[in-house]
């Protein structure tokens, strides 16, 4: 289930949107009034989304606060600021700006959002796997020069060079061949 936070001040328009988001199964589990109630609903509640229904304060920064600090997807309903207030934030994948209120618009401004959010967690998956893949590697290979030196009673660049050089000569990786090393199943 989303843990929505809204945002409004307005009692009406907070209502409003709130029976709107219980029409379509969403649920509302706190509202916030002032920037400092919501940046601190969102540090303790780890919420699935914000939605800022209006302008809370005259300062936007809790805005980047949110986005940057706690990697939480904003929408701001604003009819009466244009978007130009929120420059800032325009090219965050995890902000979006709604200035009409409409249900209609605000669930397709969140389907987008989270597809965008969940583009952005893929990509940022898999140069974590990558960056492990790399680091893995370099550990193998690091351990195996190690290896070489201790046993071959050679400097650490010749223990590179001579993995390279299997690496090349054998057409594998220089991870298989570290491996190999370590396993001490290749004459070197």
């Amino acid at each position: 289930m989303s843990r929505i936070i809204v945002a409004c001040k307005n009692n009406t328009e907070y209502i409003n949107l709130v029976s709107s988001l219980n029409k379509n199964d969403y649920s509302v589990f706190a509202r916030a009034v002032t920037s400092f109630e919501l940046l601190n609903y969102v540090k303790v509640n780890d919420p699935s989304i914000v939605i800022i229904y209006g302008k809370l304060d005259s300062n936007l920064h809790y805005i980047g606060n949110i986005i940057e600090f706690h990697n939480c997807p904003v929408v701001v309903i604003d009819k009466e600021l244009q978007k130009a207030n929120y420059y800032n934030y325009h090219s965050s994948s995890m902000f979006h700006f709604i200035d009409e209120i409409g249900f209609e618009g605000l669930i397709n401004t969140i389907i987008d959002m989270m597809i965008k959010v969940r583009k952005n967690i893929k990509v940022l998956s898999k140069e974590l796997s990558n960056l492990k893949t790399q680091n893995e590697t370099i550990k193998i290979v690091d351990q195996a020069k190690f290896y070489l030196m201790e046993t071959k009673n050679i400097t650490e660049s010749e223990a590179h060079k001579l993995i390279s050089k299997l690496s090349m000569d054998n057409r594998i990786p220089k991870s298989s061949v570290a491996k190999k090393i370590l396993k001490q199943n290749v004459k070197c």
